[in-house]
């Protein structure tokens, strides 16, 4: 249950970030806007290419949050004769990912000379591995505590622990 929703919430900010640039007049935070802030028609004409593949990458998860998440398309909601979601597996969201990271990475690159590895960030280990960093922790509090009884503190004992 818990996969289901941090993948369904994936799934929304996907949809968010590739939605509209506007919505019933209000302007929303998505990159359909990028292309109109670039600095030269160049860059705003190649940033508008991978804007374009983007928003197909993403279809799936518009589709999802358009007629499951967000809202309750009726007649899917009932078993009725609509049209199945569009397929959403982890390689269509690695692929919408990749799409987004393109068009971040390349306005980036345009103005600071850099790019961002959005997909090395640190601590992107499945359950499993959380569960033995839980396991180790606790491990080491029970050792922690075990000499602060036998009276034999060691020097890190009394130290803070280090800011992450």
């Amino acid at each position: 249950m818990v996969q289901d929703v941090f993948f369904e919430d994936t799934l929304l900010a996907i949809a968010r970030l590739a939605g509209p640039s506007a919505t019933y007049k209000k302007k929303n935070l998505s990159i359909g806007h990028l292309p109109s802030l670039m600095s030269t028609p160049e860059l705003s004409k190649d940033v508008a290419k991978l804007v374009a593949v983007a928003e197909n990458a993403t279809a799936f998860a518009k589709d999802w949050r358009n007629r499951h998440l967000a809202h309750r398309d009726l007649d899917l909601a009932v078993g009725g004769s609509a049209k199945p979601l569009a397929t959403a597996s982890r390689q269509a969201v690695e692929d919408a990912l990749q799409a987004l990271r393109d068009v971040l990475n390349s306005v980036e690159s345009a103005y600071r000379n850099s790019t961002t590895a959005y997909d090395l960030v640190p601590g992107t280990e499945d359950a499993e591995a959380l569960l033995y960093v839980v396991r180790d922790g606790l491990r080491f509090d029970a050792e922690r505590r075990g000499r602060w009884e036998r009276g034999e503190m060691h020097e890190d004992d009394l130290k803070p622990p280090p800011a992450v």
